[in-house]
């Protein structure tokens, strides 16, 4: 799907199973894409162009059940242009998820951010692997990568991989990899409420991809609830 925005223009989209987007945004535009995966794909291609002063806020939220590879580039092509990313994933069963959501900084004052958490249960493994690039010339860019994987189940697998590669001296760039075992102590308190394991992990769960919530309707909503659940109960 081809997504076009022209200068000085505003859209928020949200689209179901979408596996190919293309998408540029011109001078001055924001567009807020929200892209939610519910069926079983095996593989998902995301590229973007982001030209002078255009906003990105893309928010990938996947809770397919079984292997999924989700690859993205973006290209912060031109000044003042800025890329916003908000990704979750739940990897359960014996899937194998990679999502691959990459920024290249080519222009003055560019801005990338990502915030990728996710839950790896069963047997499954989840990966978070990025690389923001800040190319030379790119002065006065901000970067920033926070990966987070939680591992609920002795089996499961977590890999959080964020890359920096700067060329150029005058920019701010950070990054952050964690890969844990659920908080024991979490736990505890809850089942010392009275919620059984299985309760608390649902509760726990649903509170890490709260923030999925605003950007989706009752249906989403429910959909969102529905696979945390499906993916405990299993």
């Amino acid at each position: 799907m081809k997504i076009n925005l022209n200068q000085n223009e505003t859209k928020s989209i949200t689209l179901l199973n979408q596996n190919v987007v293309d998408l540029t945004l011109k001078n001055n535009s924001n567009l807020e894409l929200i892209l939610f995966y519910f069926d079983d794909l095996k593989k998902v291609s995301l590229k973007g162009e982001i030209l002078e002063s255009a906003k990105l806020k893309l928010v990938v939220g996947d809770f397919s059940k079984s292997s999924i590879e989700i690859i993205g580039n973006i290209l912060l092509k031109e000044d003042n242009s800025k890329a916003d990313l908000l990704v979750r994933s739940i990897s359960e069963g014996k899937a194998y998820k990679n999502i691959d959501i990459s920024l290249i900084q080519s222009a003055k004052n560019t801005y990338g951010y990502s915030d990728s958490f996710g839950i790896s249960k069963g047997s499954s493994t989840l990966k978070f692997c990025g690389v923001d690039e800040i190319l030379k010339g790119a002065s006065g860019a901000f970067a920033s990568l926070n990966y987070k994987v939680v591992i609920f189940d002795p089996l499961a697998n977590g890999i959080s991989n964020p890359i920096l590669k700067i060329a150029e001296e005058d920019v701010k760039a950070s990054h952050g990899a964690i890969v844990g075992r659920l908080n024991e102590d979490e736990l505890f308190y809850l089942n010392s409420r009275g919620l059984t394991e299985l309760e608390s992990k649902k509760l726990i769960a649903n509170g890490y991809f709260s923030k999925l919530l605003q950007f989706g309707d009752e249906d989403i909503k429910k959909k969102i609830e529905n696979s945390i659940k499906e993916a405990f109960d299993a």
